[in-house]
C-alpha cells in the first residue's frame, strides 16, 4: 500500500514538474488572450486584445484605428509614410518649388533677403532714419524694367566749367563732372564724361575774339560722322548793348566730328555765346 502510494505521488510531482515552463501567453478561461508577446528579430511585436503593435518598422500594422488615423501624425523618419504629419496645401512655403502666398507676410527690418545665383544677398530694410510714423506704401508700375538707386536717377545742374579772367564757361547738365579749357587761342575743348549729358552752355567771351572753335569731345554717344553727331543751335549777344549777333553762323568740320567754328563775333565787346544740344 505503501509503495501504491509513493508510486501515485511520484507520477503526481513528475506531472506537476512538466507544467512548469516559459509561458509567453495568457488566456482566459472563456477563451480570448490578454496579451501575446511575439519576437521575430527585426519585427518584434506586441499583440494587445488581437491587436498587433510592432516595435519597429519593418512589421505591418493591424490596428485599424490607427492605420485611419497614421496620416495626421507627425513623421517619425522621412522613409516611413506611415508618420507623415498631413498639412493641408497652401499653408506652408516649401524651399525648392513656387508657392502662391495670399495672405500679408511682414518681415522685420533687415530681416527680408534674396540671394544671387552666387553667395551675394540683398537685404531690403527700412529707410536710415528707421520706419516712419506712418506705414509707407510702395506701388509699382504696370510694366516691367529695373528699378535705379537715387544715384542713377539724373538731376539737371547749372555749374562752371571754367573761369579765367573775362572769359568763363557755364553748363547745364544732368550731372556734374564736366570741365572746359581753352586749347587754342580761339578753341575751346569740352570734357564731357561717360554718362553725363551736356544740355547747354553758355560761353562769355572777352574783347578780341571773331570766331570760337568749340571741340565737344563728348563719350557720352557716338560723333563717329555727320550722321550721328548733334550740331548745337547757337546763339549769341554783346554784352555792351544786350543786341542778339544777327550776323552769327556756325561751320561743322566735315573731318573731325565732334569739331565746329561759330563765326560773326562782335570782337569789340564782351560776348556771350549759348549752345544748346
Amino acid at each position: 500500500m505503501k509503495k501504491t502510494l509513493i508510486i501515485l505521488l511520484l507520477f503526481a510531482s513528475l506531472g506537476a514538474m512538466a507544467q512548469i515552463r516559459d509561458v509567453d501567453t495568457l488566456r482566459f478561461i472563456r477563451g480570448g488572450k490578454a496579451w501575446q508577446l511575439i519576437t521575430y528579430g527585426n519585427s518584434d511585436s506586441i499583440k494587445i486584445n488581437g491587436i498587433v503593435f510592432h516595435i519597429s518598422t519593418a512589421g505591418t500594422e493591424t490596428d485599424p484605428v490607427w492605420i485611419l488615423d497614421s496620416v495626421d501624425y507627425p513623421k517619425k523618419t522621412y522613409s516611413d509614410n506611415r508618420y507623415e504629419y498631413k498639412i493641408e496645401p497652401g499653408t506652408f512655403v516649401t524651399t525648392d518649388a513656387s508657392d502662391n502666398i495670399t495672405g500679408n507676410k511682414i518681415f522685420n527690418n533687415g530681416t527680408f533677403i534674396l540671394k544671387s545665383a552666387t553667395s551675394a544677398t540683398t537685404v531690403v530694410s527700412t529707410n536710415a532714419s528707421g520706419m516712419p510714423e506712418a506705414s509707407c506704401a510702395i506701388n509699382f508700375p504696370d510694366g516691367y524694367g529695373t528699378l535705379a538707386l537715387t544715384s542713377d536717377i539724373s538731376h539737371i545742374q547749372r555749374y562752371s566749367a571754367y573761369s579765367s579772367g573775362s572769359n568763363n564757361v557755364e553748363v547745364l547738365a544732368d550731372s556734374t563732372g564736366i570741365t572746359a579749357a581753352f586749347t587754342g587761342a580761339t578753341e575751346i575743348t569740352f570734357s564731357i564724361p561717360a554718362g553725363v549729358k551736356l544740355i547747354s552752355a553758355k560761353i562769355r567771351l572777352g574783347t578780341g575774339y571773331s570766331i570760337l572753335t568749340c571741340i565737344m569731345g563728348t563719350s557720352d554717344m557716338a560723333n563717329t560722322s555727320a550722321i550721328n553727331r548733334w550740331m548745337p543751335i547757337v546763339q549769341g549777344w554783346r554784352e555792351d548793348t544786350g543786341i542778339s549777333l544777327g550776323g552769327l553762323t556756325t561751320r561743322m568740320d566735315p573731318i573731325t566730328h565732334t569739331k565746329f567754328t561759330v563765326n560773326g563775333i562782335t570782337s569789340t565787346s564782351a560776348c556771350q555765346i549759348r549752345l544748346v544740344f
